[in-house]
């Protein structure tokens, strides 16, 4: 009997403790100039170090590309503000090559798609909540 309500109380806080973060995060990448390569995505929690230095991310992911598009479905983010940035890695070297003046040479892209001026977009534009018992779906297009 004490057995039985032993094991009903954990399977109980079990359940409670998997349903109070319950979020899930979905994120497509569309617009990769070729199959070569990877995709590498970071995503983070707070303004300092986006969008590239990989030690502030909270998350990091190397995708493989199909067709030109990569997915990643995250499930073990609490729910939180969150902004993300990829680029299309081609020749797989970890880094986002860039021209003499420094302008990305390879494709890149970050959550919410802001309009783009002479310099990498901040945290805030492209920012999102990330609330519980959610499924957010975030499609980005590299350029």
């Amino acid at each position: 009997m004490i057995f039985t309500w032993i094991l009903t109380l954990f399977i109980s806080f079990a359940s409670f403790s998997q349903s109070k973060n319950e979020a899930s995060l979905t994120i497509m990448i569309t617009h990769a100039k070729s199959d070569e390569g990877l995709i590498r995505l970071l995503v983070f929690d707070q303004a300092v170090g986006f969008p590239e230095h990989v030690q502030s991310a909270v998350a990091s992911y190397s995708l493989p590309i199909q067709h030109k598009e990569s997915k990643v479905v995250i499930d073990d983010l609490p729910p939180g503000e969150y902004a993300v940035s990829v680029f299309h890695d081609e020749d797989n070297n970890g880094e986002l090559e860039k021209h003499l003046l420094g302008f990305p040479s390879e494709r890149y892209g970050f959550s919410n798609n802001p309009k783009l001026t002479f310099a990498a977009p901040t945290f805030e534009n492209c920012s999102f909540l990330l609330e519980v018992n959610q499924n957010k779906h975030v499609h980005i297009k590299l350029r």
